[in-house]
C-alpha cells in the first residue's frame, strides 16, 4: 500500500476561465462554448451568468439561441493553448512535489507525502483562486478516490477532508465506462455503497472485470501506478547566437548576462541552487554541457561566474556555439534568517550594539553554568596582546565581577572560523615573479580544492625573541583564497630560514571565511 497522499485537481471550467482571461468584459454576459458532432452544433460549456433549468450543458446551438437570443458564441482554445496553460500550473505545484500526474479531462493528480498540512492545500486553493481559475479539489489516500472526490463532491460536506468516504458517491465516480454504468444501473446499483455489498466473486461473473478493477483501486485493495510528468527546469534562459562564436571570454560574458539573469529570478523568488547547468548547441547538433556545483546551495551570480569561468578556461576544445542555455535543476527555499545572513547588503547595513559591561544577565548565565557544570568547567575568552593568529586570545575563569573586555578592532579581515593551524598538501601553484606565488590545488582532508581567486601574502612574523618550534618561529605568508566549490579559506606559508639563501616551505590552514 501506498503511504502518500493524493489531491486531485480537477479543472472543471478550464475553457471558460481561458477565454475570460482574454477577454474579461465577458464576465457578467452569457457565452456558450460550441461542440460539433455529427454535423451537429451542440453547447459544450456554458458561462455562469446563463445557467439555466432550461439551458444546460449538452443542448442543441438551435434551441439555447430561442431560449436566450443575445447568447454569445465562442470558438474552444486550441488543445495546444490548454496544455501550455498547465504546464504552467504545473510547473508552480512541482514546489510542492515533482510527483504529478495529468488524467483525463483536464485533471492533475499530486503524489504528496503523509505529512502534508492543511495549509499546502489553502495555498492551492488561494493560487488558483487568485489566477481566476475554476478547480475541484479531493484528498484521498488512492488515486481513485482523490478523483471521485474532486468530480462528485457531497454536498452534504463543507469541508475537503482526507477522512471523507466516497461510498455515497454516484458508481461513475469510479472512472468506469458509460456502458458499465448502465448496466449496473439497470439491476439497481446508482451508489459505491450498493456496489460494495456485492461479494467480489458475484462481481466478476455478472459485470466486466474493469468494474472489479476500478473498485479494487479506488477503495485501496489494488495499488495504482502514475504515470509522473517530466517536468523543465522552471528556472532557465536561453540566448540564440547569429553568428558561431568560439572565443572563450566571448563565451564568458555572454554566460555571465544569463546567470545574471537567472540570480535575479531566484533571488525574487526566495530561492537558492547548488547546481547550475550550463548548456552549448553548435549548428551539428553537438551539445557540450558544462556542470557547477557549488559547496552550499547559493544565488549569488558572482560565485557562479567566478566558478564558470575557471571551468570554461579549462576546456580545450570548444565547439562553434550557436545557443547558450542556463538551467537550474533543483532548487531550496530560502527562510528568512537564511536571507538575511546570504545578503551581503544587509549585512554590511546591519548595525550591532555593544554589550555593556557587567550586564546582569551575562553574569546569572555564568552563574547558574557554574552551579551545574562546576567552578573549572566555565571558561571565558579574554583578548590577549599578540600579533600571532591563534594566540590573540586566552581561556580564563570568570571572576566574581564578570568583566567583559573589548576586543581589539581588526583592521584586516579575519576568518569568523579560526582554528590551530593543520598542515595541508600544496599541490600546484601559479608561477609569478618574485619569491611569492599563489596557491593553485591544494588537498585538505582528503578533499582537493582548487583555488579560483587568491589575495595576499599579507605577512606575519613570529616572535624572534622567543625559543619557539616547528613553523611558530617562521615568518607567515597568509593568503585568502576562494575555490571553484565556494568554500572561503584562510592559508599561510611558513618560511623557516634553515640557513644562508635557503628557506624550507611549509603551507598550513587556519580559519574559514563563512
Amino acid at each position: 500500500m501506498n503511504k502518500n497522499l493524493f489531491v486531485s485537481i480537477w479543472f472543471s471550467n478550464l475553457s471558460i476561465d481561458l477565454i475570460l482571461m482574454e477577454n474579461p468584459t465577458l464576465r457578467d454576459k452569457p457565452f456558450c462554448i460550441l461542440r460539433t458532432y455529427k454535423k451537429q452544433k451542440f453547447i459544450s460549456k456554458l458561462n455562469n451568468k446563463c445557467k439555466t433549468p432550461n439551458l444546460i450543458e449538452g443542448s442543441k446551438l438551435s434551441d439555447a439561441m430561442i431560449i436566450k437570443p443575445d447568447l454569445i458564441v465562442k470558438k474552444d482554445f486550441p488543445l495546444r493553448k490548454k496544455k501550455l496553460y498547465l504546464n504552467k500550473i504545473i510547473f508552480w505545484l512541482s514546489s510542492i512535489t515533482p510527483r504529478i500526474s495529468v488524467a483525463k479531462d483536464s485533471t492533475l493528480i499530486l503524489d504528496i507525502p503523509h505529512t502534508i498540512r492543511r495549509s499546502c492545500i489553502k495555498k492551492m486553493q488561494s493560487f488558483l483562486r487568485d489566477s481566476n481559475i475554476t478547480a475541484k479539489i479531493g484528498i484521498a489516500n488512492t488515486v481513485g478516490a482523490a478523483w471521485a472526490k474532486s468530480h462528485f463532491p457531497e454536498k452534504n460536506i463543507c469541508r475537503n477532508s482526507i477522512d471523507d468516504s466516497i461510498t455515497n458517491l454516484p458508481i461513475k465516480s469510479l472512472r468506469i465506462s458509460h456502458s458499465s454504468v448502465e448496466k449496473l444501473n439497470n439491476v439497481g446499483i446508482e451508489t459505491i455503497n450498493q456496489l460494495e455489498k456485492i461479494p467480489k466473486n458475484e462481481l466478476y461473473l455478472r459485470f466486466d472485470s474493469e468494474v472489479s478493477n476500478f473498485f479494487d483501486k479506488a477503495t485501496g485493495k489494488a495499488d495504482e501506478p502514475l504515470t509522473i510528468v517530466k517536468i523543465e527546469p522552471k528556472f532557465h534562459v536561453k540566448i540564440d547566437l547569429v553568428r558561431y562564436v568560439n572565443c572563450k571570454y566571448q563565451v564568458i560574458n555572454l554566460s555571465k548576462k544569463l546567470i545574471k539573469a537567472l540570480c535575479i529570478e531566484l533571488k525574487n523568488s526566495h530561492m537558492r541552487a547548488q547546481t547550475i547547468n550550463i548548456i552549448f548547441n553548435s549548428e551539428k547538433k553537438l551539445k557540450k554541457i558544462i556542470k557547477i556545483r557549488s559547496a552550499t546551495p547559493t544565488n549569488s551570480d558572482i560565485r557562479i561566474v567566478n566558478i564558470f569561468a575557471t571551468k570554461l578556461l579549462e576546456q580545450k576544445d570548444l565547439p562553434e556555439i550557436l545557443s547558450i542555455k542556463v538551467e537550474i535543476p533543483e532548487t531550496y527555499p530560502v527562510i528568512e534568517e537564511q536571507e538575511e545572513l546570504l545578503d551581503s547588503k544587509v549585512e554590511k547595513e546591519k548595525t550591532f550594539t555593544k554589550l555593556e559591561k557587567d550586564s546582569d544577565v551575562i553574569y546569572q548565565l555564568v552563574e547558574k553554568l557554574k552551579n551545574r557544570l562546576g567552578e573549572e568547567a566555565v571558561r571565558v575568552f579574554s583578548p590577549r596582546e599578540s600579533h600571532i593568529p591563534e594566540k590573540s586570545y586566552i581561556f580564563t575563569s570568570p571572576a566574581n565581577n564578570l568583566q567583559i573586555d573589548n576586543w581589539p578592532i581588526q583592521h584586516k579581515a579575519r576568518p569568523k572560523i579560526l582554528f590551530e593551524p593543520q598542515p595541508i598538501i600544496m599541490l600546484k601553484q601559479i608561477s609569478k615573479l618574485g619569491s611569492d606565488k599563489p596557491p593553485r590545488l591544494f588537498s585538505w582532508g582528503g578533499q582537493k580544492y582548487e583555488i579560483s581567486k587568491a589575495i595576499g601574502p599579507e605577512r606575519i612574523s613570529s616572535n624572534w625573541w622567543l625559543v619557539k618550534k616547528n613553523h611558530e618561529n617562521a615568518e607567515r605568508h597568509y593568503w585568502q583564497v576562494k575555490s571553484t566549490c565556494g568554500s572561503h579559506f584562510w592559508l599561510f606559508n611558513s618560511r623557516k630560514n634553515s640557513g644562508v639563501n635557503d628557506y624550507k616551505n611549509t603551507w598550513l590552514i587556519q580559519g574559514q571565511f563563512c
